[in-house]
């Protein structure tokens, strides 16, 4: 394998990019060193020391812990969601259940004011107090 770069360049007046190979082949880094940037065709490559295996024990550990911290807030908000979700459906029981106990009560005050007579009658008419002894 023959690293290679992109140049921008410009040609026939348009820019394009061109890849660039360099004719070395580079061994390959050290387990102990990672590649952090660089041009391969000029040969830039900075590494880095790789981590050491105590520190990538600790970071396998946080890394657990949290994604422990995180299913736990997971399973906290799924709890809440499922409580919601029960509550909707009360609420929606609830409110088909009133809806049913409003059209009786409508039908039972419909068939009220049919029995007296024409509807809204005396809906207008003052009620008379009795006239008792004033003192």
């Amino acid at each position: 394998m023959i690293p290679a770069a992109y140049r921008l360049m410009l040609l026939d007046g348009h820019l394009a990019l061109v890849r660039v190979a360099d004719e070395q082949a580079l061994a390959p880094a050290p387990a102990s060193m990672r590649i952090v940037m660089g041009e391969l065709s000029r040969g830039e490559l900075a590494y880095q020391p790789a981590l050491l295996p105590q520190e990538l024990a600790a970071e396998v550990a946080a890394n657990r812990e949290s994604s422990a911290r995180m299913d736990n807030a997971l399973e906290t908000v799924m709890r809440r969601s499922r409580e919601l979700s029960d509550q909707a459906l009360e609420l929606k029981a609830e409110s088909a259940r009133l809806a049913e106990l409003l059209e009786a009560a409508r039908g039972r005050i419909a068939e009220l004011e049919a029995a007296a007579g024409k509807p809204g009658s005396q809906r207008g008419t003052p009620v008379e107090a009795p006239s008792g002894p004033s003192n």
